[in-house]
């Protein structure tokens, strides 16, 4: 590879799985941030950058909180922040996301930033997978019916998750984003959060508005939430959404 890759420099990253920091923009140098389901750590190293690059004329005064509870990937999240030379931003943390209590927990009271980008099915990886150049790609009934009852376990987690990240006192912004093209990790998981959302003052914002693939009509405001088409945008497939609050 490029002596700069090899360097810790330069990331290479999947386009779509670029845009969910940029989603979370703007930020300022001094946020304090959490990476919710980080590792291996590529979209928590682009998020530092961001936050120096925020803070950059009175210096970085901003810091990330990284969560993975799986010690063989959180390894790799913490090779990867050494490696980028973000360890002065980052912290990795070795936990479980939804066991963080900001009430109880001095240090996460000031969130006011959260990536959630948590386990899904990976339906839109077909392109990183090669997927399409297997042949006999058809599955039987049995197989498809497994697949249903593992993405709706996964919905629930993933449901579990985007509102805990909600419920953080003093966040203003949180994106959900997965590597799934299904409905029921994307646009069904946002609608079954967005009356509670609402109510603690969130609104759906406009998320990346200058992409033209837009979530699917399943409610009002869907045109907010950004997809990626693996097929159309030669990239994995990918969904996000866009929680903004008003500071408290």
């Amino acid at each position: 590879g490029h002596r700069l890759v090899r360097g810790g420099s330069l990331v290479q990253q999947g386009l779509s799985s670029c845009m969910p920091v940029h989603a979370l923009e703007p930020l300022g140098g001094d946020w304090t941030l959490i990476d919710a389901c980080s590792a291996p750590g590529n979209k928590t190293t682009q998020l530092a950058a961001h936050l120096a690059s925020a803070g950059e004329a009175g210096g970085c005064q901003g810091k990330i909180f990284a969560f993975d509870l799986d010690p063989i990937r959180f390894e790799r999240l913490r090779k990867n922040v050494r490696h980028c030379g973000a360890g002065r931003i980052v912290t990795p943390e070795l936990r479980d996301f939804l066991g963080v209590d900001p009430s109880k927990e001095e240090r996460f009271r000031e969130v006011r930033g959260i990536l959630l980008d948590p386990s899904c099915s990976g339906s839109g990886t077909v392109h990183s997978r090669g997927d399409y150049l297997i042949a006999g790609g058809s599955k039987n009934q049995e197989r498809t019916e497994q697949d249903k009852r593992r993405v709706d376990t996964l919905a629930s987690f993933q449901e579990k998750c985007l509102r805990h990240a909600l419920s953080f006192p003093k966040v203003e912004r949180v994106v959900y984003s997965t590597c799934s093209i299904h409905v029921r990790e994307n646009e069904q998981v946002v609608a079954s959060v967005l009356a509670e959302a609402e109510r603690l003052g969130f609104e759906l914002e406009r998320a990346l508005p200058q992409w033209p693939r837009r979530g699917f009509p399943l409610f009002e405001g869907c045109d907010n939430l950004v997809r990626v088409n693996p097929n159309k945008d030669k990239t994995d497939g990918f969904f996000l959404a866009l929680f903004v609050r008003a500071p408290r």
